[in-house]
């Protein structure tokens, strides 16, 4: 098995190329090459206001969809702290029976002036 890998390395791998891609050097840029970036960026951008920059960014879709899936993600597991106590359910609430609320028949009301205590 690893002598057929070794064969296929061989294979893929040309001595010549090898021998250029050592010893070659990129060329120099021309003369102009910066004056001409530069000019087509004043182009693009050079008088648009800041939040047209900003909309030029450009974002890969996996970076993107990692963004969203992580926002919602976030929204899921902290919207339960931002609502506040989960409400009582119904079971919990007494009503005016259970308590053994009666009617007063005869309410007695008390008036008090000022400084007064009952």
């Amino acid at each position: 098995m690893e002598k057929k890998m070794d064969e296929k390395m061989d294979e893929t791998r040309d001595p010549e190329f090898e021998w250029v891609r050592a010893h070659w050097d990129s060329p120099a840029p021309t003369p102009g090459f910066h004056e001409r970036v530069l000019a087509a960026y004043e182009r693009e951008f050079g008088y648009a206001p800041p939040w047209r920059r900003w909309l030029a960014f450009r974002v890969p879709l996996p970076v993107a969809a990692a963004a969203v899936f992580g926002a919602f993600i976030l929204a899921l597991f902290t919207a339960p702290y931002f609502r506040g106590p989960a409400p009582q359910s119904s079971s919990e609430f007494k009503t005016a029976s259970e308590y053994r609320y009666k009617p007063v028949s005869q309410p007695r009301f008390i008036v008090i002036s000022q400084g007064e205590h009952p």
